[in-house]
């Protein structure tokens, strides 16, 4: 499982409103950290009812940066129905498992 890459800040508001499912949001600068490249995909595998995975090169839009509130990079964004449900900060494997319900639910 890869990203799709959002290339605007049209395209992300569109990729979020993925109806009931779970949108996994990766937002970075620039670009793409070697090691969510390597173990994201991987573990987002265990969750195969979400919606497929977006990434967002905040870089792109930085006039997103305020409206999605975002202070650090890497960022994970989960959302349902366009609602944000929680924002993870420079995510690890700590963080993410604090998070895992919410892929369930």
């Amino acid at each position: 499982m890869s990203f799709r890459e959002l290339q605007s800040k049209e395209e992300f508001d569109s990729a979020i409103k993925e109806g009931p499912r779970v949108v996994f949001v990766f937002v970075y600068e620039n670009e793409i950290p070697a090691s969510a490249k390597e173990h994201l995909p991987a573990y987002l595998q265990s969750f195969p009812h979400i919606a497929p995975p977006v990434a967002f090169d905040i870089a792109k839009a930085p006039e997103a940066r305020n409206s999605l509130k975002i202070n650090k990079t890497p960022t994970i964004l989960i959302y349902r129905g366009g609602q944000m449900l929680v924002a993870v900060e420079e995510p690890n494997k700590d963080k993410l498992e604090e998070v895992e319900g919410l892929f369930n639910s």
